[in-house]
């Protein structure tokens, strides 16, 4: 009886010692993201390519030790790949037009990340920071972007190059309509499921409360629908600014 009674004492005189020297802080994250698509898909996967977007949003941090502790965030992440729709080379005057057309489907997620932190430090006031962990997420905003490269070569004046680039604006334009009043992303029986989840793994630098992080998600989910036709998975680079109060 006494010596359970000496490991109860011990375990709450542990658990208090934890308490008081863990260090809870929370803020602000904003920054940009590099993202694509893994699919088996072939035609996609000759046609894919990373697409530019943001994420932001707020994040919280709990140190059990000075070393060790866990991060979460609640984060607006844009995701998804910029595909190559058309590519062509056409005669315009003495010269040729060559032009390709990307459809980039859009897809905004609420992102809920919880890594485990290591921290090294290099002073009193800054440290390296390795942080890794699983991500879960669920996409609430959809759209397509349709939009063109265009190069001329050859003897192109500059009239028949402004019309070239008008002809296309109206073509991207109409094509941008028709993609996004026929096809469906998140929403129900849409080509996409909503939820997400994968693991991410991140390097950073901590000064004064303000931090910089690079990093990198994985998903692990097919979130194309139709899973038995073909396989999609999320991907992304992020790099982002912080500050912890």
């Amino acid at each position: 009886m006494k010596t359970t009674s000496k490991l109860i004492i011990t375990l709450v005189f542990l658990a208090g010692a934890t308490v008081a020297n863990a260090q809870f802080k929370a803020g602000l994250r904003i920054g940009g993201n590099l993202s694509n698509v893994i699919t088996d898909n072939n035609y996609w996967k000759e046609r894919k390519n990373e697409k530019i977007g943001f994420h932001g949003g707020i994040i919280a941090e709990y140190m059990f030790s000075p070393s060790i502790g866990i991060q979460t965030a609640i984060l607006y992440s844009e995701k998804g790949s910029k595909f190559q729709f058309i590519k062509m080379e056409t005669k315009v005057g003495d010269g040729r037009a060559n032009y390709k057309i990307y459809v980039t489907p859009r897809l905004g997620y609420v992102e809920m990340p919880l890594h485990a932190v290591y921290k090294l430090p290099l002073d009193v006031v800054s440290s390296i920071t390795f942080s890794a962990g699983p991500y879960i997420a669920y996409g609430v905003t959809e759209a397509f972007k349709v939009h063109y490269d265009l190069s001329f070569t050859g003897d192109v004046t500059t009239e028949a190059k402004k019309e070239r680039r008008k002809g296309l604006d109206i073509m991207t334009e109409e094509m941008e309509i028709g993609f996004n009043e026929t096809y469906i992303l998140f929403k129900e029986d849409g080509l996409l499921t909503p939820f997400d989840f994968g693991a991410g793994l991140a390097i950073g630098c901590e000064l004064h409360g303000f931090e910089a992080k690079i990093g990198m998600d994985m998903g692990l989910k097919n979130i194309y629908r139709e899973k038995e036709d073909n396989s999609i998975k999320n991907t992304n680079i992020f790099l982002s600014l912080g500050f912890k109060f």
